[in-house]
């Protein structure tokens, strides 16, 4: 506990001490002002991470990135530095996270992988692993459970314990919960433009300064509806290695050149900022929650959930951008199998979702997303990446595998 009150816990640190050094009038007056003023600019971060049956190797590390934002905050308000500072707070949505008791039909406990995350978190705090025992300290919810965790300085991490036999699973669902339960209950309608959602996997490594770098930008842009940082592959091995270049093509080529020219056309889930504003869109999040009825729309939507996010931005007029200083790794696939499964959603869902932005091509100019020569490079990927020698053996495989019943399906 942070020993303040619950009004006071509300207040970051340095406004509550600024109080109580100067109680006089004229302080009480100066601090009220303070307040007013930072209350209104100090931008809000609703960092929002999507895990499932992550190792505690990449659990560590992304909450090892969570603990510095922490102690950056909390050093920034110490030293009094809060023009590049943003309040934050955690949010954890974990699939598939409960297992029956057996004793009952109607509860549940954590399964090995929510108990790894939790000892993790208990390490990494210096306290001992019982002190998160989910025994009595969870809360039941229609999803499943809810824990509160804090960190060493005060800040909040809230895990939401999702039971596949209440709702859905897959990451698309899990951004749906998150959105809604922030968009709708925790974000006031006043300050959805100081207030932005911060997505990342579960094992996303960043430190405080890339977070900043994209709020920085996003508040320098009004007119922004999300942007992304540049991403690294983390691991060892030949199939690591080829990853690292294609990223680096990916992020110093072609997200440069779309910054550039254009608007990026995927903000991925890894490491993106979104702005509240632009979520709350009826033409976003209404449309983002809405449940697939097709083979297409399943490629779209459940594959392809982070492009289809940031094309329904771009439909509602706001733009979205590519902050190189925003740097952030992620665990990379270090096998072929592996590697296989993941590049069997990411190849098809692109390449569709390609081409319905060749589809919806004029309201898209209409809103100035790009111009035509934007297009016309546009066109150009999109059918070099038809002929790829790695799309095209990837299609006729999945072709044998399907034709000889040796795959299923997820």
């Amino acid at each position: 506990m942070t020993g303040f009150t619950k009004e006071q816990e509300e207040i970051p640190q340095t406004w509550v001490t600024s109080a109580v050094v100067a109680p006089h009038t004229d302080g009480a007056h100066h601090f009220g002002k303070r307040y007013r003023q930072q209350q209104q600019t100090v931008p809000k971060v609703y960092i929002c991470a999507t895990m499932w049956h992550e190792t505690p190797e990449e659990m560590r590390t992304l909450l090892e990135s969570l603990f510095r934002c922490d102690s950056e905050r909390a050093l920034r308000y110490k030293g009094s530095n809060l023009d590049a500072a943003a309040d934050f707070e955690v949010h954890v949505i974990f699939d598939d996270a409960l297992v029956s008791s057996g004793c009952r039909r109607d509860h549940s406990i954590l399964n090995e992988f929510a108990e790894n995350f939790l000892k993790v978190f208990s390490t990494l705090s210096r306290r001992d692993a019982t002190v998160y025992d989910a025994s009595g300290r969870s809360e039941a919810t229609p999803y499943g459970q809810r824990q509160k965790l804090r960190f060493p300085h005060g800040h909040t991490l809230t895990l939401h314990l999702k039971d596949k036999n209440k709702i859905r699973n897959k990451k698309r669902w899990s951004q749906v919960m998150y959105m809604c339960y922030i968009l709708d209950h925790r974000v006031h309608s006043s300050n959805h433009d100081n207030t932005y959602i911060l997505a990342v996997d579960g094992d996303v490594s960043f430190q405080p300064a890339s977070m900043l770098h994209l709020v920085s930008n996003m508040e320098s842009n009004p007119d922004l509806g999300g942007i992304c940082g540049r991403i690294q592959p983390m691991g060892k091995g030949p199939i690591v290695w080829f990853q690292i270049i294609e990223y680096a093509i990916s992020h110093w080529l072609y997200k440069t050149t779309e910054s550039m020219v254009g608007n990026v056309f995927c903000l991925p889930g890894c490491f993106s900022l979104y702005r509240a504003r632009a979520l709350m869109n009826d033409g976003v999040k209404d449309t983002f929650v809405t449940q697939t009825k097709s083979g297409a729309e399943y490629l779209i939507r459940d594959q392809g959930e982070d492009r289809w996010l940031t094309s329904l931005i771009l439909k509602q007029g706001f733009g979205t951008g590519y902050c190189a200083d925003a740097l952030a790794s992620t665990h990379a696939p270090e096998h072929l199998p592996e590697f296989y499964r993941q590049r069997r959603r990411w190849t098809p869902s692109s390449f569709y979702s390609n081409l319905l932005y060749i589809k919806d091509v004029k309201p898209l100019l209409q809103r100035n997303c790009f111009g035509i020569w934007f297009l016309i490079y546009h066109i150009i990927i999109t059918l070099c990446g038809a002929f790829t020698p790695g799309f095209i053996f990837l299609v006729v495989l999945q072709g044998v595998l399907v034709a000889n019943k040796a795959v299923v399906f997820p």
